[in-house]
């Protein structure tokens, strides 16, 4: 890709990212001044919609906004994975250990199994074998 092209698609992922994020133009402005750019809010909104060109440490500077932007947003809620009356979602770690029990309870007794799902935290029952078994 030339050079342009690099810009441009810098550019289009730029607003892409500020639209997800449904953040607004004067947002960013207020960011991006805060960094010592110096265009102002029409100059950005015009670069993000294609119209002007500007140079690529204001590129840098509107891109760095957005996403310091985006990362104070909190976090979406996430979906849960099984049923639960448990506010506490199952985590990255635990999910992991709770794949491991399901895949042991398909080879041990339903009281083994009760065991091994008593060290998932987080996870409540699993269905093994046509039966839920629980904590």
């Amino acid at each position: 890709m030339t050079p342009a092209q690099l810009l441009e698609e810098q550019r289009r992922r730029t607003l892409g990212a500020l639209r997800a994020a449904n953040l607004g133009v004067q947002d960013v402005w207020i960011r991006y001044f805060m960094m010592t750019g110096n265009v102002d809010e029409y100059d950005i909104n015009a670069y993000l919609h294609g119209l002007i060109r500007l140079p690529v440490l204001d590129c840098y500077l509107i891109a760095l906004a957005i996403n310091e932007l985006i990362d104070e947003q909190p976090p979406l809620p996430r979906a849960p994975t099984a049923p639960t009356s448990d506010p506490a979602p199952i985590t990255a770690p635990n999910l992991a250990l709770a794949s491991e029990c399901w895949r042991d309870c398909a080879t041990t007794s339903a009281d083994a199994s009760r065991g091994l799902i008593s060290r998932c935290g987080g996870v409540r029952s699993i269905r093994c074998r046509s039966e839920v078994l629980q904590v």
